[in-house]
């Protein structure tokens, strides 16, 4: 399984947080936003990574220097223009990932705590671009989705989408390459199609790409084994 993960945005909702860092090196108990997701995508079976850059691209590009030896990392770098997530998979994966081939895409804005055992392609997988839900219990202000007989829908459902998915490289084909494309805007379109499937996510997470929700993070214990687990785990590919 390969992953792709979108590290090229401004970061403008951290306000002065990201004025001279880009907001996947922003740390959570001493560690980056960007090497827990390079954690978790490592943990749900990903090999191969592509990272796509342009805010402050040259720290991350060095952020990234540690795991050459032990990760097989491709960094995507957007200079000219930021191309928007579908832009910058189609522009990233281009040679790197297999035609036809499913992937992880996982937004560092979320840090995610798998359950144990956890399959992130389910069983009797489609083959279709498949969205990892979560349940809105506080109310927050997500754009609402609903789930309907696995198929994912926008509205005034009950859901958010956690930033973690599995796509396929024949997806973004009639993209351009290094061409500005959002990647909501394509889920709505299959979503329209109905062809696009979901499920709920069935661990914990917790949502830090808001400034107060940044600030405000408060680890307990359970969370600091988590921490421990990702730092001996970065000292064995690092």
């Amino acid at each position: 399984m390969n992953c792709f993960i979108p590290a090229a945005g401004f970061g403008k909702r951290m306000g002065d947080l990201t004025r001279n860092l880009p907001k996947p090196l922003l740390e959570i108990n001493g560690i980056a936003l960007l090497d827990l997701a390079i954690f978790n995508a490592y943990h749900m079976g990903a090999r191969k990574f592509c990272i796509n850059t342009h805010y402050l691209a040259p720290l991350i590009h060095k952020h990234l220097e540690k795991f050459e030896s032990k990760l097989d990392i491709k960094i995507s770098f957007e200079e000219e223009k930021i191309l928007g997530t579908a832009g910058g998979i189609r522009t990233g994966i281009d040679g790197y990932f297999g035609k036809g081939e499913s992937f992880l895409c996982l937004n560092p804005d979320v840090m995610l705590f798998l359950p144990e055992p956890f399959q992130v392609v389910p069983q009797n997988y489609s083959g279709s671009p498949f969205l990892y839900l979560y349940n809105n219990k506080k109310n927050e202000n997500y754009t609402g989705l609903d789930l309907q007989n696995g198929k994912v829908r926008f509205g005034k459902g009950e859901f958010f989408f956690i930033g973690l998915s599995i796509l396929n490289t024949d997806l973004f084909d009639s993209i351009s390459k290094n061409e500005y494309s959002d990647l909501s805007e394509l889920f709505r379109k299959l979503s329209e199609e109905d062809t696009l499937e979901g499920g709920l996510f069935s661990g914990h997470l917790e949502d830090l790409g808001e400034l107060d929700k940044f600030l405000n993070y408060q680890s307990d214990e359970m969370v600091g084994d988590y921490f421990e687990k990702v730092r001996k785990w970065l000292r064995s590919v690092t």
